[in-house]
């Protein structure tokens, strides 16, 4: 009869460890989807496809942007040449305005449209007629041949010093 030989101690404690560890961590991340309310049901963490590419971009959601006539065009505020205009924080004060003017809470678009003329919109001249417009694209087709499927102005004002 052979005899088998016993790993060491610290070897067994090591391996109780982390499959303690791996136990706990699997069911503290599935708790927290629980609490959190994931829409994707169909995915467990850690067992569960990367979601950065699982989820093709469509036009479904509306989208909001600023425009503004330069001569006889229209140019877009991440398009322009503006100090600030490709930042994240325009964009989210862009969506914030749009959702403003849905819910039509005038005061909250007003104090939204102020804090854009004053940070975004400081480089165009006086009277440059600027829109916000509601407008749904395909993002992979906008940025291969910048078409937009739907546009439509939800807001109109001219630039003037902010108040």
């Amino acid at each position: 009869m052979s005899k088998t030989k016993r790993l060491p101690r610290p070897v067994r404690r090591g391996r109780k460890r982390f499959a303690v560890f791996v136990a706990v961590y699997f069911v503290v991340a599935v708790a927290g989807l629980q609490m959190r309310g994931e829409s994707n049901r169909y995915e467990y963490f850690p067992f569960s496809a990367w979601p950065l590419f699982c989820i093709t971009p469509t036009g479904d959601r509306p989208d909001y942007g600023v425009r503004f006539r330069e001569g006889t065009r229209w140019t877009y505020l991440e398009e322009s040449e503006l100090p600030h205009a490709h930042s994240i924080e325009a964009y989210h004060l862009l969506q914030a305005i749009g959702r403003a003017g849905v819910k039509r809470d005038r005061e909250r678009q007003n104090r939204l449209v102020r804090q854009l003329r004053g940070r975004y919109l400081r480089g165009l001249p006086e009277g440059t007629q600027v829109q916000v417009v509601r407008r749904r694209f395909d993002p992979l087709e906008r940025y291969r041949t910048g078409v937009i499927d739907f546009e439509e102005p939800i807001l109109s004002f001219t630039r003037s010093e902010p108040r």
